[in-house]
């Protein structure tokens, strides 16, 4: 499945602390013309020249395993608030740092 397929790769940017999937992935609406939305929480000390790197890379990433663009947000980055809590309440946790200790 293709949440599993990016799951293995971003468990490969140890910068990557959690993942988000919202907007119309989650919401049931997702039609052939949506993009992919994905929300990453960065370790706080990954420079800004990295965070735009991961960005990039996990957008292809995003667009090899679902063949559609994807959009990428970095949470740390985030200041509207609204915004904030709609993707923290409304989408869906689907990686974290700490999953190895639960497998």
């Amino acid at each position: 499945m293709e949440i599993e397929a990016l799951q293995q790769r971003l468990s490969g940017y140890p910068e990557i602390m959690a993942a988000y999937l919202f907007g119309s992935a989650v919401t049931g609406k997702l039609n052939p013309m949506s993009d992919i939305d994905i929300a990453i929480l960065l370790q706080e000390q990954t420079p800004f020249p990295r965070e735009l790197s991961l960005s990039f890379d996990v957008m292809s990433d995003m667009q090899e395993i679902f063949h559609r663009e994807g959009g990428v947000k970095v949470l740390n980055r985030i200041k509207d608030l609204p915004f904030l809590h709609q993707v923290l309440s409304t989408g869906k946790l689907f990686t974290t740092w700490w999953a190895w200790i639960l497998t």
